[in-house]
């Protein structure tokens, strides 16, 4: 930091919470999260104390849900993403003392009322510069016409060292309309001698499972899998390559058997963090492994052992593993700070930034970070001479290969090979999910669910000729 006081930059060594979100003020005050506690930092003075905890307030305590900004009077602001809470927190000169006041304001509109009128602003031709949306939303502005074509925005370089998988799901019509800051990939992995092709459709999928019967579930997965996941995982990936929408035809097919088998297969496909073991044993036909973190994969691999490999989700085409990404930065095409954002735009993707969030989209991120430590001080990573950088020099053990090798390369495969999710059918994704709750909560069998949605989404499908 620059201090204009000395003349001079001013460099700080102590590490700061890797996750956690931050925000700056010109003053020099630095607000920031750490284990459910918003703390103020004062760059020049030194200070440093706990402003408040989140639970008092009824805030989250996950840093990855939370967001923290500061205005230009100084105020941080907090977004609590998990509970749609927004705040203005006014606080008093000195964090941590009792008779330091500090005053919450909720803001005056809900967040889906907020969402709504920045919308109506931005196509009103009034909107702000930059926006952080959602796919659906992105979409729906690029419809409308407001939003900038971004592509061509990033350095040559800079976008060679990105996942072009995870950009692309920016993409609408050719042109880089969104930016995802992060992504994330879903794929399956099965058994080398169960199913040797690098992809599946849905009838060799259930074929695999009518063959062996020992399979309790089609999928499983170390985390906690509801039935809508299963069945937004399974069935809606890539509904344009499905046997069950043409969207070219505006015609679809969802009221045959085919379709009904899967929603049964579905509702037999949850589980409650089954280790990733559970193939090895014969309980599941394929796995969901956890791409989010290269730690956790290197885990289950290890577990499961050698002799599987990425099939990826039931498709009609490709091979059914899939880059996702939530939210994307839009900019509006009547800015006039262009060359401003399209340099903030680069910056959000260098080393530096990208290794500060949970999903980068880096190439290199996974590479730069393992490091071979025999001699670690840490006695409990002691059996684990790989080891993973967290940041602010902290590590995690990699578990590795029976050779002692890590899993980078089968893990940087499935990120090269994935391909962005399907984004232009989430109307009809909504129907779906909708009404097959009906069936997995067994208030409908799943013949009458199917003839509901084929009915719902052939009107949909009509009301678009």
């Amino acid at each position: 930091m620059y201090d204009p006081a000395a003349g001079q930059g001013k460099f700080f060594t102590q590490p700061l919470p890797h996750t956690s979100s931050k925000g700056i003020h010109e003053s020099g005050l630095m607000y920031y999260g750490d284990e459910g506690q918003l703390y103020r930092w004062d760059l020049r003075a030194g200070d440093e104390g706990v402003c408040f905890d989140y639970g008092e307030l009824g805030l989250g305590r996950n840093n990855g849900m939370t967001c923290i900004a500061v205005s230009e009077a100084g105020f941080p602001l907090i977004l609590d993403r998990s509970r749609e809470i927004a705040l203005i927190c006014k606080l008093g000169p000195e964090p941590g003392k009792e008779n330091d006041p500090i005053s919450m304001q909720q803001t005056e509109e809900s967040l889906a009322d907020f969402r709504t009128r920045s919308m109506a602003d931005l196509v009103a031709g009034k909107g702000a510069d930059l926006y952080y949306v959602s796919g659906a939303d992105m979409r729906t502005l690029y419809e409308k016409g407001v939003l900038a074509d971004l592509s061509g925005v990033l350095d040559e370089d800079l976008r060679d060292s990105l996942y072009e998988g995870a950009l692309n799901c920016g993409v609408i019509d050719g042109r880089q309309i969104g930016l995802p800051v992060e992504a994330y990939v879903t794929t399956l992995l099965v058994s080398d001698g169960l199913w040797p092709e690098e992809s599946w459709t849905l009838e060799e999928a259930l074929s695999v499972m009518d063959e062996h019967p020992e399979f309790k579930k089609i999928m499983t997965s170390r985390r906690y899998m509801a039935k809508a996941t299963a069945l937004r995982l399974l069935l809606l990936q890539d509904l344009p390559n499905s046997p069950f929408l043409d969207m070219d035809a505006g015609v679809c097919d969802f009221n045959n058997e085919l379709f009904i088998k899967a929603l049964a297969t579905v509702g037999a496909a949850t589980s409650d963090n089954d280790p990733p073991s559970v193939m090895r044993e014969g309980g599941a036909a394929s796995f969901r492994p956890n791409t989010d973190s290269f730690v956790d994969f290197s885990a289950e691999m290890s577990d499961m052992g050698e002799g599987f490999h990425p099939v990826g989700f039931p498709t009609e085409s490709g091979n059914g593993s899939y880059w996702n990404a939530d939210y994307f930065l839009v900019v509006n095409n009547q800015t006039e700070y262009r060359e401003l954002i399209d340099a903030y735009l680069n910056s959000l993707y260098s080393w530096s930034r990208q290794s500060e969030l949970l999903r980068p989209v880096r190439r290199d991120i996974v590479t730069k970070n393992i490091s071979y430590m025999d001699d670690y001080t840490d006695s409990s990573l002691s059996g684990h001479p790989w080891k993973y950088s967290t940041g602010g020099g902290r590590y995690e053990a990699l578990h590795t290969k029976p050779d002692g090798s890590p899993w980078t390369a089968e893990y940087t495969d499935i990120l090269d090979r994935a391909v962005p999710r399907c984004q232009s059918t989430s109307y009809i994704e909504d129907i779906i999910l909708e009404e097959a709750s009906t069936y997995l909560s067994g208030v409908k069998t799943a013949e009458q669910a199917a003839e509901t949605i084929q009915n719902r989404v052939q009107l949909y499908l009509n009301e678009q000729q």
